[in-house]
């Protein structure tokens, strides 16, 4: 049995323990339940490490400390596996790699080989070679915990949201040993979340409820108030938008500050607030004014610790639902996401990710600055009459986020379009793979802590478009990376890098993402 425990830190720990969930505007509600289970747990006891229990409990981090302490050579088969797996999961699947691929050499190796590469492919964005080992250890073992679970998550960043569902739920039929893990709960809330069931989230909280409300009063708690938040709405669509017309144009209130996050501006009780648009925010929905969210009626769930993209430290936050938000030219029902407090009076009222909207085409228009909605219809239209662009189509990768393919010294990697963000940056493990040149630099945070980050001369392909960076930035993007399947961005791109030359658009219908330059 596990003590109770608060949501809050032990000092000198929360940092250590948590950097491997925490991402800017991403996920903070499965990161908090992610953290403070394993805060709750407590440090690893050497004498007592099993590096199989750690996994169902989603420790990851924690396997790779202990496994890494140890020599690779003396390292049984499956603490190699675990190693390995625990790697990509914490967004180091650059590094787990190799140790894979020589494992593969071995003549017919065994289906947890070939499941634990699936998972590794699959955390660097090669999602076709994930799915033929994936194949191969289905062949070898149909009730592959591994290879079943890395599917799911592929078929998520396939937008397939209900074969996702379907195979997560044969999950505790074929594999019934799983089913109360933390792993497949958390799973649980990912697929849930991504395919937008309130009725499943419901249901995967309350059997969460019973699994930890005899050792863990906290979390209990506030996974009980997540369920209630979910009951009220369980047979709602969530994010569904309403527009009067097949065409809406909504310019941005700042459009001439270049390289900017693009804010929009919601009226409400004669008051306007300023809502960012940020396609890296993974839960929907932000709100940073208590009076917005009061003026809203929101309805509140469980406590959370979140952290966003320009503060330094954790704040605390809590799970929302809203029944509507108009903004005149369109509206959006039943938007769920999270309460996180201005950490500044300064700080905008609102995040959105509008690429939660699924029954529209957004457009984020960085030429004549506006974002733009249209039905399918109106948007070939549109589309056909622009005549002084050049259009590429690329395949979109992913549910929340909108992850494109590109190249970078002939290495191919995944970029994501984060409006959030500044210019072009890099992932530091891709960096090192593509054997960039790095220039190790230093920056100072709110709180005067030293963070160590690089630089370096880049070219980013983008199908037939080349983005040249002298000096890029080069992160260890291993905070932005999904806490289940450990997918982060290769390549990171934000507004400055688009501003007064391109349109891109986001087609949920096909699964594409279309981008337009401007011809001189």
């Amino acid at each position: 049995m596990r003590p109770n425990c608060q949501p809050v830190s032990r000092p000198g720990e929360a940092n250590h323990l948590m950097s491997d969930y925490q991402h800017p505007g991403y996920r903070p509600l499965l990161v908090f339940l992610v953290s403070l289970f394993i805060l709750c747990m407590g440090n690893i006891d050497a004498d007592n490490f099993e590096a199989l229990e750690f996994y169902r409990d989603a420790r990851f981090s924690e396997i790779v400390t202990q496994l890494e302490s140890k020599e690779y050579k003396t390292l049984d088969q499956e603490e190699r596996l675990l190693l390995l797996a625990s790697l990509a999961r914490t967004a180091r699947g650059y590094r787990a790699l190799p140790l894979v691929e020589e494992l593969l050499k071995k003549p017919d190796p065994k289906g947890e080989i070939t499941a634990t590469a699936a998972l590794i492919f699959a955390s660097i964005g090669r999602f076709t070679q994930a799915g033929e080992y994936i194949h191969q250890a289905l062949q070898k073992n149909r009730k592959s915990f591994r290879a079943l679970l890395t599917r799911v998550m592929i078929q998520l960043y396939g937008q397939k949201y209900n074969e996702a569902q379907k195979s997560f739920e044969d999950l505790a039929t074929l594999t019934p040993s799983w089913a109360n893990s933390n792993i497949y709960y958390f799973t649980g809330i990912e697929v849930y979340s991504a395919a937008r069931n309130p009725g499943g989230l419901k249901a995967i909280y309350l059997e969460m409820v019973q699994k930890y409300r005899g050792n863990n009063r906290v979390s209990a708690q506030n996974l009980e108030s997540n369920s209630r938040l979910f009951h009220k709405i369980s047979k709602q669509q969530l994010y569904g938008l309403k527009t009067k017309s097949s065409k809406v144009v909504i310019p941005f209130s700042n459009p001439s500050q270049k390289g900017e996050k693009k804010e929009i501006i919601l009226h409400l009780k004669k008051q306007g607030f300023r809502v960012v648009l940020d396609t890296g925010n993974a839960v929907g929905l932000m709100i940073h004014s208590r009076i917005l969210k009061d003026l809203l009626k929101c309805r509140q769930g469980g406590r959370a610790l979140s952290r966003i993209g320009s503060e330094s430290s954790n704040l605390y936050s809590y799970r929302i639902s809203c029944k509507k938000i108009d903004f005149q030219d369109f509206s959006l029902e039943y938007p769920v996401g999270q309460y996180v407090p201005k950490p500044r009076p300064e700080f905008y009222d609102a995040n959105l990710n509008p690429l939660f909207i699924r029954n529209r085409i957004v457009t984020i228009d960085f030429i004549n600055h506006q974002l733009i909605l249209t039905t399918p219809a109106q948007f070939k239209k549109e589309l056909l009459d622009r005549k002084n662009y050049k259009q590429i189509t690329f395949p979109w990768y992913g549910y929340e986020h909108a992850l494109i393919p590109a190249t970078v010294n002939k290495r191919q990697g995944l970029l994501m379009i984060e409006t959030g963000a500044e210019d072009i940056a890099l992932k530091l493990d891709f960096a090192r793979w593509a054997q960039l040149p790095l220039v190790q630099l230093k920056k100072y945070l709110s709180n005067g802590k030293a963070f160590f980050y690089h630089k370096t001369p880049v070219s980013v392909k983008v199908g037939s478009l080349e983005f040249e960076r002298s000096a890029a930035e080069v992160w260890p993007l291993d905070r932005f990376h999904n806490p289940i399947l450990g997918l982060t961005p290769d390549v990171v791109m934000g507004p400055e890098a688009l501003d007064n030359t391109f349109i891109i658009s986001f087609d949920p219908f096909n699964k594409k993402v279309i981008l337009e330059q401007r011809l001189q």
